[in-house]
């Protein structure tokens, strides 16, 4: 059931997301258009979300945004008074001006963001919550995997701290899953759905900017194409997920496994460790008393619910006949593929549904994956962060 419109108010609307906006000319939605998707969100009870560019928007605009209730998303240069203010550069960021509330959203790629968690902490301490988008996921690999769960160690003893002298601090990163018990994701295409300044609908923006189909206009209405395939209960590897704090991108699913309900490996890796840090603070705050020790979230031996999903599927099929199933790729999954005089016989190499299941450890010392391997020392194992679950050797 839809609850949201998006009204993107201009083509140079700021990004709030993981796409990113590449127009720079700008494309004011017509005033008539801005008052029909007014209109179209009071008849369908929905609440309208402004995106608004960093330029002043004319006075008629502004009074024809002001005939409804709304929430404001700009970016930071932007001269309105926004709910929520995004960022899209450092420098920016840590020279701002905070107010007392508001919600506010980094954009950075994962590189600066491991770079930076000193200057993170100094932000922490000025505001109630903080939105942090990669923008890089997709591209992330075991080394960048690496440092960002270094990352993430250094944002738990971060946001400790915060709590152990009073501050209530949100970050969606390692706070979020802490609070909730189901999942709470994105939802773009089942409770929100987009209006371009053209007068038609999208998915989501990033659907709009990167050229995708319409899903209907304000002539013809709202036509979505297969609903169902955007909700939870259409999505194999979500619904039986234990990451409930994960935006579930539905145009990062598109972009990089061409299925809008199922999210890439990267996507999953990223958001599993984000669970596993927040489980490690929850522990730790329990112990000092500031959360209830019912509260719980559960330890995992994976980082990819496929495997969960696999093991599932173990106990409903015999293993003699899933090895007589032809081998099925996983798209998704862009593990490692083993060249070494093993003949890519180790455990790392999985890359069909029948190769999930546990195979012999290699013992070739020209086997990749134990190179791969090299220096990854984790709570006193080796780690491969490319496999769809920890593993020792």
């Amino acid at each position: 059931m839809l609850k949201y419109l998006v009204i993107l108010l201009d083509d140079t609307s700021t990004s709030f997301c993981h796409y990113d906006n590449r127009k720079s000319e700008s494309r004011l939605m017509p005033i008539e258009t801005l008052k029909g998707g007014i209109r179209f969100g009071m008849m369908e009870n929905l609440m309208i979300q402004f995106v608004y560019p960093v330029d002043a928007l004319p006075l008629e605009h502004l009074k024809a945004i002001e005939t409804i209730d709304h929430g404001v998303i700009a970016p930071s240069g932007s001269p309105v008074s926004a709910d929520v203010v995004v960022f899209n550069d450092w420098d920016t960021f840590l020279k701002f001006d905070y107010p007392d509330m508001g919600t506010f959203v980094l954009r950075t790629d994962s590189k600066q963001l491991c770079e930076n968690p000193k200057y993170l902490e100094s932000v922490l301490y000025q505001v109630t919550r903080l939105n942090i988008v990669l923008t890089d996921i997709e591209t992330m690999n075991d080394e960048d995997f690496e440092k960002y769960d270094r990352f993430l160690d250094e944002l738990r003893g971060i946001m400790k701290r915060l709590y152990l002298k009073g501050y209530q601090t949100q970050c969606n990163l390692i706070t979020d899953r802490i609070v909730l018990d189901a999942m709470n994701n994105c939802n773009a295409g089942t409770e929100s759905i987009t209006l371009a300044p053209n007068g038609k609908f999208y998915i989501c923006p990033g659907f709009y900017y990167d050229g995708l189909d319409a899903v209907g206009s304000l002539e013809d209405g709202l036509d979505i194409k297969n609903p169902q395939l955007y909700r939870l209960d259409h999505a194999p590897l979500c619904r039986i997920c234990e990451a409930y704090h994960c935006k579930r991108c539905i145009w990062l699913n598109q972009k990089t496994t061409i299925e809008v309900n199922t999210p890439s490996h990267e996507q999953c890796v990223v958001a599993h460790m984000e669970r596993n840090q927040a489980r490690l603070l929850l522990n730790e705050l329990q112990d000092r008393g500031i959360y209830d020790k019912k509260q719980e979230i559960k330890e995992i031996s994976y980082l990819d619910p496929r495997r969960e999903l696999f093991r599932r599927a173990a106990r409903i099929l015999p293993i003699i006949a899933l090895a007589s199933i032809p081998s099925i790729p996983i798209i998704a999954d862009r593990a490692n593929d083993c060249k070494g005089a093993c003949d890519g016989k180790c455990i790392g190499s999985a890359k069909t549904v029948t190769d999930t299941f546990p195979r012999p450890k290699c013992d070739s010392s020209k086997c990749e994956n134990k190179k791969i391997n090299k220096n990854k020392e984790k709570y006193g194992k080796k780690i491969s962060w490319s496999s769809d679950r920890r593993r020792e050797e």
